[in-house]
């Protein structure tokens, strides 16, 4: 009869143990969740204190606000931030075209959102792959109606390659400079027009939406 006491209680320390793990990954992945949030809370706080601290200013019949340093031009919804005595009127305008593609085509709306479903599903690589793709993929219709628009590409380049030193203000916004500036040269160059590459992001992109939501279907049933 013995043998048979020590593998029911080896069998409730599994159960045991194995409701503690559960219990330890909840409250990790609880934990790490609320760390993003905050994040992302703080990052929307940032960007209403810099609204806050600017001025209004008309650039070229556009509406903008002065940035008092010199930080990277960004746009967040219909906000434009420039600093405009840090830029020739030639880059001004060429920073107002591709800061206006974003706020015309709601690209604050994909950024928000992509944060939203990294704050929950910051555990999926394809989250963490698609929200490159996604950022690249603004970067490259803002830059393909700056050309678009009869700007030299090659001074246009510069003028992004001069903006890398500069500081980044809030890193969810749609930044004149991204990271990514050798992948944005590269498109320019590889191609008159970036539009077919786009497309085949915005066809990928549900698509990964699939992958994701099945993951975590697929997850929490186990």
């Amino acid at each position: 009869g013995e043998p048979g006491f020590v593998l029911l209680d080896d069998a409730d320390n599994m159960a045991s143990s194995s409701v503690l793990w559960k219990k330890v990954l909840s409250w990790l992945y609880l934990g790490i969740s609320l760390i993003f949030v905050l994040r992302f809370a703080s990052q929307l706080v940032s960007i209403y204190r810099i609204r806050a601290r600017s001025e209004k200013q008309f650039v070229s019949g556009v509406q903008v606000r002065r940035l008092k340093d010199n930080t990277t031009p960004f746009s967040f919804f219909k906000l434009i931030f420039v600093h405009a005595n840090g830029h020739s009127q030639k880059e001004l305008d060429q920073i107002l075209l591709h800061e206006q593609t974003h706020v015309k085509q709601w690209h604050s709306i994909d950024i928000v959102l992509i944060e939203l479903l990294y704050v929950f599903f910051w555990w999926n690589p394809f989250v963490w792959l698609m929200k490159r793709e996604i950022s690249m993929n603004l970067e490259y219709l803002a830059d393909n109606e700056v050309l678009r628009e009869g700007v030299d590409s090659r001074e246009y380049q510069y003028h992004l390659l001069r903006l890398t030193y500069q500081e980044t203000a809030v890193p969810i916004v749609n930044n004149f400079n991204v990271s990514q500036l050798k992948q944005r040269v590269m498109m320019m160059n590889k191609t008159k027009s970036p539009a077919s590459r786009v497309v085949k992001y915005l066809v990928v992109l549900p698509f990964f939406f699939l992958l994701i939501t099945a993951n975590s279907v697929y997850g929490g049933h186990h």
